[in-house]
C-alpha cells in the first residue's frame, strides 16, 4: 500500500475548511488539483487507508475506458 501522507494532509485539510464537509473532483477545484497532481495509486491506497467509521470514500471509474476519473470524501456524521 503506498499511503502519500503529503496527499492525505493536503486532501484532509481541504475537508476541514469546506463547510459542508464533503469535497470531490467534480465539485471541488482544490480537489481537481490534487487529483491530477498524485498518483492514481497514492490516491487509492491513501483514501483507502482512512478509517471508515469516520470517513466515506468514493472512487469514481469510467467502465467504458476503464480509467479512474475522480474521488469524493466526505465525513460520516456532517449531518
Amino acid at each position: 500500500m503506498a499511503v502519500n501522507k503529503e496527499f492525505l494532509d493536503k486532501v484532509l485539510k481541504l475537508l476541514n475548511e469546506n463547510p459542508n464537509k464533503v469535497i470531490g473532483t467534480k465539485y471541488t477545484p482544490e480537489a481537481g488539483k490534487l487529483f491530477n497532481e498524485y498518483s492514481i495509486v497514492d490516491i487509492k491506497d491513501s483514501l483507502k487507508s482512512l478509517d471508515k467509521s469516520v470517513y466515506e470514500t468514493q472512487i469514481y471509474e469510467s467502465f467504458e475506458m476503464a480509467i479512474v476519473t475522480g474521488f469524493a470524501l466526505g465525513l460520516r456524521d456532517r449531518y
